[in-house]
């Protein structure tokens, strides 16, 4: 049955519960990793000896380097504080992930993505210290970066998003509900005014 006029509709994104969103993000999340890891090895062992392969000139090209710390070099050599921190993230993220009772698909890519993105970078820091990037933009000066670097930017992006998207919704939920409630008013207030209306005033004949 359709609802009345000015009632508030449910949002149409499909919507998923806790239950499955919650191995929807780790599967996604395990797969960011398996994908960064295969990746990392790849490049190891194919421009080790300090060789570049160029995928597109002067745009994009592959060379293996070592990082020690964040971007740009930033915290050269403090390891188990950037493995605490994704330790920190990723239990941050899956409380979030519990917190909501429900997701839409873009939740679970954003968490997926940003789980996944920052335990790939940290085993790499457990293990050796060191995180293997080989991603190199020749049209930008920007630090190289991996396969888990793209998974965080893209996580953090989508997660602006859907940030974007659910307070433009809750706003427009809001004023939805304020019209309804007034269209509410409006109707009791017919209602009660009609009886008056159709009865018999004092002194008029019958």
């Amino acid at each position: 049955m359709c609802g009345r006029i000015g009632e508030p509709k449910l949002r149409n994104s499909r919507e998923y519960g806790r239950r499955l969103a919650l191995p929807v993000i780790l599967i996604l999340a395990l797969l960011v990793i398996g994908l960064d890891r295969m990746t990392k090895f790849m490049a190891v062992d194919r421009l080790g000896d300090g060789s570049v392969y160029t995928v597109i000139p002067n745009i994009l090209d592959f060379m293996l380097v070592y990082n020690m710390g964040a971007a740009w070099g930033i915290l050269e050599g403090a390891r188990f504080i950037f493995v605490i921190i994704s330790v920190i993230a990723t239990l941050a993220l899956l409380a979030y992930a519990i917190w909501r009772k429900r997701h839409t698909l873009l939740s679970l890519l954003a968490i997926g993505l940003l789980i996944g993105g920052a335990n790939g970078n940290a085993i790499d820091r457990a293990l050796s210290g060191e995180v293997v990037d080989f991603i190199h933009l020749l049209f930008i000066n920007f630090p190289l970066f991996n396969v888990a670097d793209c998974a965080i930017a893209c996580g953090v992006f989508l997660l602006f998003v859907l940030f974007f998207m659910e307070s433009r919704a809750d706003s427009r939920d809001r004023r939805l509900r304020a019209l309804h409630s007034r269209q509410s008013d409006e109707r009791e207030l017919i209602e009660i005014k009609q009886p008056l209306d159709g009865s018999d005033t004092p002194g008029e004949s019958t």
